[in-house]
């Protein structure tokens, strides 16, 4: 998920380049320039959550909340052709994830207040061709008492494809001695129907949360934390599904430890390659002499997953 600070901005040439180049399995060429970032919705408030995807076309459809705490509010929103569309929707919540399906639908995954002091996790879609809302399904409800600061929203992924989708998110489970331990949870209509069922059992103190999740045609992949988020670290884990199952490895311990402000994000380009990105944890930290930014404490780092 991409945060912005109001008015919201999305920067589009990355994206849009990437649509016309040929990548090779290994480059060390520049990526090209940035072009200047596009404002969507001003004033958009104290709340500033928004994601996008890219269709083939190089359209952007996506989702944003804006508002306050009490009261977000969800608008929809369309960049084609240098031309901005956004409109307000009946849903109000907190985004978590954004999808296109390649052919008439834009699905949104949001948080909303439930009954008590739960939160519930729905599901939504907006259809290009007549700009009609459906009706939210509801994929759970939770009870976020005492979790972590930076879980306690709800944190999932979504994709979808041709009508069909497929949610997983983060969701506490009790244990015997009561403690409540984070294992991944998903439904989907995507790859035949299934209502919400555990994707992943973690043993011992081991835990499972801030997902990322991408699919191409026949079978999606899934990256993830798989650690202690009291320490806030934990290990790369990776698991694929062909519409029978999860099969999942966690990265051995050559691989880098991660923080959980760097979620792994996963970029599936064209079914040819799938590219996994994280932040890797670094000593020193806090930064006291990174530099005025993060990222230069914590620089992107990706390699490539053949298929």
């Amino acid at each position: 998920m991409r945060r912005f600070s109001a008015p919201i901005a999305l920067v589009l040439s990355v994206a849009a380049a990437l649509l016309g180049m040929t990548v090779p399995a290994a480059s060390a060429a520049a990526p090209p320039s940035f072009r200047p970032p596009v404002a969507l919705i001003r004033n958009c408030g104290s709340v500033t959550t928004a994601d996008a995807t890219i269709a083939a076309d190089g359209t952007v459809r996506g989702f944003a909340t804006c508002g306050i705490w009490q009261l977000p509010t969800i608008y929809f929103f369309r960049y084609q052709g240098g031309t901005v569309f956004v409109e307000r929707t009946p849903y109000e919540g907190n985004l978590v994830k954004v999808a296109w399906d390649g052919l008439n639908s834009a699905y949104v995954t949001f948080t909303r207040a439930g009954p008590g002091f739960s939160q519930q996790l729905v599901i939504g879609k907006r259809l290009e061709g007549t700009g009609r809302y459906a009706p939210t399904t509801l994929l759970t409800t939770t009870y976020p008492a005492g979790v972590p600061k930076y879980l306690a929203t709800i944190r999932g992924s979504l994709v979808a494809y041709r009508g069909r989708w497929w949610a997983i998110w983060t969701e506490p489970v009790s244990r015997a001695d009561g403690k409540a331990v984070f294992s991944l949870f998903q439904r989907h209509t995507l790859l035949g129907i299934q209502p919400r069922t555990r994707m992943t059992y973690p043993s011992g103190q081991a835990q499972d949360y801030l997902p990322s999740l991408t699919y191409s045609p026949g079978q999606l992949t899934a990256a993830w934390l798989r650690g202690d988020p009291a320490t806030g670290r934990g290990r790369l884990t990776l698991g694929m599904n062909t519409g029978h199952g999860w099969t999942a490895r966690t990265l051995p311990a050559t691989s880098p430890i991660v923080e959980p402000t760097g979620y792994p994000d996963l970029i599936d380009y064209v079914g040819v390659r799938l590219w996994l990105g994280w932040v890797p944890v670094r000593s020193g930290w806090p930064p006291t002499s990174c530099g005025p930014s993060p990222r230069s404490c914590f620089p992107r780092r990706g390699r490539p997953w053949g298929r």
